[in-house]
Order: C-alpha cells, then structure tokens, then sequence
C-alpha cells in the first residue's frame, strides 16, 4: 500500500488538507496492517473529498483506480475503530471526525472511569497507559 499511501498524501495536499493532521495520520500509518491501512486511507480520501469536491474530481481524472479504490463503499455507521488502537489521539480524533462528522470526541485518559450515560452522538476514545488509544467507541 506504499502506493495508495503516496498518493493518500497527494491528493490530501492538493486538497488543502490540514498538515498537522495528514503528518499525524502518514506517521501512524507505518504500524497498521493492511486492512486498517486501507481504512485509514479511505477515511483520509473522504474527508478531504467532503471538504473539497472539485479537488476531487480534478485528482480523480489523474488517479482513477486510486479513487475508485478508496472511495468504495465503507460504513457509514461506524460505532467502534479498532484500527485506532496504539495511535496517538491527535490521529484518533482526525480520523473519527472525518468518518462520522454528527459526533463529539471526548478523550478519556487512563484510568479515568467514562460517563455512565449513554449517548450515540458521543465517541469515547480511552487512552492507555503510554496516552495512546485503547478503545474508540460511541457512548
């Protein structure tokens, strides 16, 4: 995927994609597997698509397979990302934010015991020990 990873990151520039948040989201990349790889790549791919549509269309004539690729059908419902755990929680944020735009973000760092009231426009994202992600889910 060193491929889909070095065009993830083109078209995400040429989108105006935040920099921070694509350094943070190429840096983490190295640790996945492939298939939460691709997931992150999809997710990087639409959100900079939502953000900047003819950036799209115009990075989609240069790279159709790409984009045909990333751009697949994904869950648009997403209640948990297991793909997140180990990474830093600037990536886990990003990333949940462009898959499910509708919720908030509340980080939990270690130790401390998550709300007891259930909310499904709520992401609970519980850091570990070393203050990278355990667990990210809705609640």
């Amino acid at each position: 995927y060193d491929a889909n990873l070095a065009d993830a990151v083109k078209f995400a520039k040429f989108a105006g994609m935040d920099e921070l948040q694509l350094s943070a989201l190429v840096a983490e990349a190295s640790k996945l597997d492939e298939e939460a790889l691709r997931s992150l790549l999809r997710t990087m791919v639409a959100a900079a698509a939502r953000a900047h549509p003819d950036a799209a269309r115009v990075f989609a004539k240069d790279h159709p397979d790409f984009m045909a690729e990333m751009q697949a059908p994904t869950n648009a419902d997403n209640r948990n990302w297991p793909e997140l755990r180990g990474q830093h929680p600037d990536t886990a944020i990003a990333t949940i934010q462009a898959t499910r735009p509708d919720v908030k973000v509340e980080v939990l760092q270690h130790g401390w015991t998550a709300p007891l009231d259930r909310r499904d426009d709520r992401v609970q994202v519980q850091l570990d020990k070393d203050g990278l992600v355990d667990t990210a889910t809705i609640g």
